[in-house]
C-alpha cells in the first residue's frame, strides 16, 4: 500500500494508495501521527509493506522520525492531551 500525505481535501484509499489527508496542512498533528502509525502496524500484520509519498520534508521527516521511535508520539500525545 502506498501512503500519499498531500493537501488532499479528504482521506480516501483507491487502487493500492491511501490519500492521507492532514486536517491542517502542512502540520501534521500527534493525533494524525497515532492514525498514520496504526495504518502501517495494520498493514504490516497482514503481511503488506507500506511506502510513503510526500514532497513536503518536514511531513515526512516527522513520519520517519515517529515510525522510528513510536513512544515518542504517546508521550507528544499525552502533554497536549
Amino acid at each position: 500500500m502506498q501512503i500519499n500525505i498531500a493537501n488532499h481535501e479528504h482521506p480516501y484509499v483507491w487502487d493500492g494508495v491511501y490519500g492521507f489527508a492532514l486536517s491542517d496542512y502542512p502540520r501534521i498533528t500527534a493525533w494524525e501521527l497515532k492514525k498514520l502509525l496504526a495504518f502501517i502496524e495494520y498493514e504490516k500484520r497482514y503481511g503488506r509493506k507500506t511506502e510513503i509519498i510526500c514532497e513536503d520534508k518536514e511531513i515526512l521527516a516527522a513520519v520517519n522520525n515517529a515510525i522510528a521511535y513510536p513512544e515518542t508520539v504517546s508521550d507528544w500525545l499525552q502533554q497536549i492531551v
